[in-house]
């Protein structure tokens, strides 16, 4: 990931943070990153695949990417907008 864009996402005072941080093993589908989605092309403005979220739900996402692992599965988000 480019450095200079995360340390700028990383070191916003807001409430998010980079999905990836928490769960380090999920799997994410960015598709306005890519040129699977409906338009065909990548999306301007999408600067790197990845997901912002609030600390709060990182948090519940951790909680249950952890219960999941026990099981032997590892979480996987829907195809969504993202950063």
């Amino acid at each position: 990931m480019n450095k200079d864009y995360t340390d700028r996402v990383i070191h916003d005072s807001s409430d998010f943070v980079l999905i990836a941080e928490y769960i380090p093993d999920v799997i994410q589908e960015i598709r306005y990153y890519s040129t699977y989605n409906f338009v065909g092309e990548r999306i301007d403005g999408y600067e790197e695949p990845c997901t912002l979220i609030t600390k709060q739900a990182a948090r519940a996402l951790k909680n249950a990417s952890n219960e999941l692992s026990v099981q032997g599965y590892r979480l996987s988000l829907p195809p969504r907008k993202c950063c």
